[in-house]
């Protein structure tokens, strides 16, 4: 089966979307079981949805924003070839990682804040060319600063865009104070509009609160269980970029340098305890990489061991907070 995974196949698609569906179908028995209340909250607002045709549209939002982000990852792989002849592999493995939590297979905050993370990434990826890089350095301070409207935290990451530019080639101070114009953009703008409200006073507080807020909640049994499977896949994949992949091209592996880079900062950012659980959703991307580096550069053995362990793993987890969720209804 893995030699079938290392093509690039139609059924690969098929096969990777009803994996998919199956890691996400309690999240929809959820909702047809009647137990399910859905409560979003964003900075002073919150929302309590009810309906259950509105919990379902929710959840398949979800999902089908993951199964896109997935695919996204693929094109982007394949276009900047950062993991050569890797396919669909890397939209495999983020697939499986998403149904690690359950807490995370809905609409939320934090999945908005990772699509605008992976954009901001993706911008800055192809600045080694000088061409454009005014826009693109813009466009990518720019979209953190929104994503930083989900995951206040995330202003964090701004070292490591820059660093990540450095990585690629040397910048000069005008390159570098066009990210921060595009990131202070929106922030001024959307202040503007919170300013005029007259809830700009109350979402200051607001983010005041998550920013200073330390919460160790978060450390309990259930969710180191949770965590092990990413925490151990996260290392091994950090590692293996040094022992496998041959990276033939010196963009490629300044690429792979990058996504190294990131799986290391959100690795630490996720066991802080400035972050909550859904924040694993930021590992996913470059974890799912690193994954699949070491799913095509391996024998067969070794990729089909890597895997049905991580598949394994994650229905095994998922049960558990099953079992979890039905003991509280």
């Amino acid at each position: 089966m893995t030699k079938g995974l290392k093509k690039n196949s139609a059924l690969n698609n098929l096969i990777i979307f009803l994996l998919a569906a199956i890691l996400w179908a309690f999240s929809f028995y959820r909702v047809y079981s009647g137990n399910e209340i859905f409560n979003i909250e964003w900075l002073i607002w919150s929302f309590t949805i009810n309906s259950q045709v509105a919990q379902y549209a929710i959840v398949l939002t979800g999902f089908s924003i993951y199964f896109l982000t997935a695919i996204s990852i693929n094109y982007v792989n394949i276009k900047l070839q950062i993991i050569e002849e890797s396919f669909q592999v890397p939209a495999l493995f983020y697939l499986i990682l998403s149904g690690l939590y359950l807490g995370i297979q809905n609409l939320s905050p934090v999945l908005f804040a990772n699509i605008f993370l992976l954009l901001s990434i993706y911008r800055i990826l192809p600045v080694y060319k000088k061409q454009n890089a005014f826009s693109n350095i813009f466009d990518s301070g720019f979209l953190l600063a929104i994503a930083c409207f989900f995951e206040h935290n995330l202003f964090l990451f701004i070292p490591c865009i820059l660093i990540s530019m450095l990585i690629l080639r040397l910048f000069d101070g005008r390159e570098i104070s066009s990210f921060f114009v595009g990131f202070i953009t929106p922030i001024f703008l959307f202040g503007t509009i919170l300013y005029i409200s007259n809830d700009l006073d109350n979402v200051l507080l607001n983010i005041e609160y998550k920013l200073i807020r330390a919460s160790y909640l978060k450390y309990n049994s259930m969710n180191f269980i949770i965590s092990i499977p990413l925490l151990t896949i996260s290392i091994i994949g950090v590692f293996s970029r040094y022992v496998t992949g041959k990276f033939n091209k010196i963009l490629s592996r300044k690429y792979i340098n990058l996504i190294t880079f990131f799986c290391v900062f959100f690795l630490f950012y996720f066991v802080s305890p400035f972050s909550e659980m859904s924040s694993m959703i930021f590992i996913f991307a470059p974890l799912s990489l690193l994954a699949a580096n070491i799913f095509i550069n391996s024998g067969n053995v070794i990729s089909s061991v890597l895997l049905f362990v991580l598949l394994a793993l994650v229905i095994i987890i998922q049960i558990f907070q099953i079992l979890y969720v039905i003991q509280l209804v």
